[in-house]
């Protein structure tokens, strides 16, 4: 067993500090070999994300009376349509260089996703199997991008392992440096505003925001109000604005501080997407708002009484309880008034 798996060790990664913290690490992207098969701390990270968000929204979906098992294939599927459509949003506004190499426009493993395209594959996807299936799809997006929230912080994590997804120059107390950072910036002197490509190069210890940790902050302090404020919702719908909302207005700074955020031209496409998306759920949450008030709001809006649907072993102890009740007393004759009457008419 030790000769088929065995562990990563950690000294051999690549050293990651803060030194305005006084915290120095080694981070090794490789966790364990099995056989000739290498697995990622980030592969880790992320599934664990995926995982936990998935347990979280089918719980929240039962909550608010929607089968478990449907929506469970909505959001498996839904998870398949995010990486479908986070690569070729990616590839979209990368297009000069897929334009020149096709046939990495598949090639998912060497990286190139975007966080924007997986969520607008995944919203088409639901909304055509929630139609296909007869279920209420904003009532479902309410208890699903919760745990969207809680995968989106967890799974950040995984940038931290693979020291990417990091922000421009920053001297900040928390900044953080490492070789890794120096390598990128090396590569592509370019990107590092207020600096000439000749300065860049003879730059080592280059300090930056660690912008991954600020999103997995972000989103999840926003779950966990979602978490608190789901008792307290006004109208079926609110829990999926406040998400566009806090989402949209966490990354519309947080992309203004990354260096390898797409563009189109000289915008950057995420940061504007993020602050439309922000304002937009504003107007809404007002809009819906006003209607409630003024007693206009349409019928899928009303919360109501919703049963929650209870949880497979629950339900199973409900069905056995049922049926004892339901099961006729027996006589001291050893005949049941319902079987005796049934011997009756046959005769």
């Amino acid at each position: 067993m030790n000769g088929l798996i065995h562990f990563a060790d950690p000294a051999l990664g690549t050293s990651l500090s803060f030194p305005g913290l006084g915290l120095e690490l080694s981070l090794n992207r490789e966790a364990v070999f099995i056989g000739p098969l290498t697995i990622y701390w980030y592969g880790i990270i992320v599934v664990t994300g995926i995982g936990l968000g998935i347990w979280y929204a089918v719980w929240r979906a039962g909550q608010f009376g929607i089968d478990r098992d449907r929506i469970t294939d909505v959001i498996l599927y839904s998870v398949l349509a995010a990486i479908v459509g986070a690569r070729l949003y990616y590839v979209a506004f990368s297009w000069d260089y897929y334009s020149v190499h096709p046939e990495e426009i598949i090639a998912v493993w060497k990286g190139g996703i975007a966080f924007y395209g997986g969520v607008i594959g995944a919203l088409l996807c639901a909304a055509f199997l929630c139609r296909r299936w007869k279920l209420p799809l904003v009532r479902g997006t309410d208890a699903a991008l919760g745990g969207l929230l809680l995968g989106q912080s967890i799974g950040r994590w995984g940038n931290f392992v693979n020291i990417e997804a990091f922000g421009g120059y920053f001297e900040g107390p928390w900044r953080m440096v490492s070789p890794a950072v120096d390598r990128y910036f090396h590569l592509r002197p370019d990107l590092l505003p207020g600096f000439s490509p000749e300065q860049v190069l003879s730059m080592s210890d280059i300090p930056v925001h660690p912008t991954f940790f600020y999103e997995s902050a972000w989103t999840m302090l926003g779950f966990l109000f979602l978490v608190w404020y789901t008792k307290r919702r006004r109208f079926t719908g609110e829990l999926t604005l406040f998400y566009f909302f806090w989402n949209g207005l966490g990354r519309a700074f947080i992309e203004g501080l990354r260096t390898d955020s797409l563009t189109f031209g000289s915008i950057r496409v995420s940061q504007l997407l993020a602050a439309l998306m922000a304002a937009a759920s504003v107007l809404l949450w007002l809009l819906a708002r006003k209607r409630l008030k003024d007693g206009k709001a349409p019928a899928w809006m009303a919360l109501g009484e919703i049963p929650p649907v209870p949880l497979p072993q629950a339900a199973a102890e409900q069905d056995v309880s049922g049926a004892e009740e339901k099961a006729p007393v027996q006589s001291s004759g050893g005949n049941a008034p319902a079987q005796r009457d049934d011997d009756d008419k046959k005769r």
